[in-house]
């Protein structure tokens, strides 16, 4: 029987990062007062977290959250997810979240590429396939499936009526954003368990 790990990641702007991408914003090129251009690149650096925050090349793992099974829900960084995974990785594993294929298992990628972390690499490359990848139930695929794309907040309101709890991410500290990923993680389950009947 395969195991099946329903995964959510929470990022935050790499801060070695942040500078490279504020060197790069110009002001737009039909603008001539310095007022203006002033505004115009303070308005571009204001909305720069968000951006890099789900930029898998500029973000960085705050920490993974993964309910193995019906195991308890764990939280951990990338090297503490390697360490876990490894001895346990199965090429049956079936990973589930939401997002996962274009925000999740790219970021989870390349940070571990760039920690210099052991993981299954190819196995996790294979997941990210569009459209249909066996050991992947990417839900944001599944339900919005020929729909117009919803986010995670946004389904959990319209199959649960429940909303999730507002989180500032430009101000939130790590604890506020493991509280986010635990209820996230909680919520895709109960998204995943919805769906199986279709999956």
């Amino acid at each position: 029987m395969s195991n099946v790990l329903i995964v959510d990641l929470e990022s935050r702007p790499d801060p070695k990062l942040i500078k490279i991408k504020e060197d790069l914003l110009t002001a737009k090129a039909n603008l001539k007062d310095p007022e203006k251009i002033k505004a115009d690149l303070e308005e571009k650096t204001a909305g720069l977290h968000k951006e890099l925050s789900t930029d898998t090349d500029y973000a960085e793992i705050v920490c993974i959250g993964v309910i193995r099974n019906e195991e308890k829900k764990m939280f951990m960084s990338v090297k503490e997810f390697a360490d876990w995974y490894n001895p346990i990785y199965d090429i049956n594993d079936i990973w589930v979240g939401y997002n996962i294929k274009s925000f999740d298992l790219p970021l989870l990628i390349k940070q571990g590429l760039k920690q210099g972390i052991k993981l299954p690499y190819t196995f996790l490359q294979g997941l990210t396939k569009r459209y249909y990848s066996p050991n992947c139930r990417d839900l944001q695929e599944i339900v919005n499936y020929q729909a117009k794309w919803k986010s995670l907040d946004e389904i959990l309101t319209i199959y649960f009526g429940t909303p999730k709890k507002p989180i500032d991410f430009q101000t939130a500290s790590v604890e506020e954003r493991v509280e986010h990923c635990y209820c996230d993680i909680s919520d895709t389950k109960k998204l995943y368990e919805l769906f199986k009947p279709i999956l």
